[in-house]
């Protein structure tokens, strides 16, 4: 008796049959759907992911964009983009953006606006406003939070006159480093 008594105080308690095997089955499910629930969240906060907006509206309206890419070209402009080494306390540094005619002569007057994005945050677009400091040179203060290769989406309008221009720069040596 004594021996049986000590034999089964060794022995671990054991789950009845009735709700280890429910239990397991709803344990098994919880898990699936907390792994589906981060794997959903992971998938929607990327922010490298964006969504072109108005895309139908764009999509309908690709002749008229046709047509005013090719006008643009008809009108021999060419932008050079560069970028200024100082940076200042907010991270900031000039963009300067010349534009010349096809006889090399600098396009002046024109209303200059730029839309930026890093392909890493490309739901996260930069508006720039240009502001003439010289003939055909424009500047304006861009505030960049990483380096690597940037897309600039660039309008210049003088007139009826309208230029359109996609360029994609290197920006290097981040914050003065």
């Amino acid at each position: 008796m004594i021996h049986e008594t000590i034999e089964n105080s060794r022995r671990s308690p054991r789950i009845p049959a009735q709700l280890f095997w429910p239990g397991l089955v709803i344990a098994l499910l919880t898990m699936s759907v907390v792994a589906m629930t981060t794997t959903m969240m992971l998938a929607v906060s990327d922010p490298a992911f964006a969504i072109v907006e108005d895309y139908e509206a764009k999509a309908s309206a690709w002749n008229e964009t046709s047509a005013a890419l090719h006008e643009s070209a008809k009108l021999g402009w060419e932008a050079t983009i560069e970028f200024d080494d100082d940076v200042n306390a907010l991270n900031e540094r000039t963009v300067l953006i010349t534009l010349i005619n096809d006889d090399g002569d600098p396009v002046s007057n024109a209303t200059v606006q730029a839309s930026a994005f890093h392909p890493a945050r490309s739901a996260h677009k930069i508006i720039l406003e240009f502001t003439e400091v010289q003939p055909g040179v424009y500047t304006a203060r861009f505030a960049p939070r990483r380096e690597g290769l940037w897309d600039f989406a660039l309008t210049a309008s003088r007139g009826k006159d309208q230029f359109i221009d996609h360029q994609q720069q290197w920006l290097m040596d981040f914050a003065g480093r």
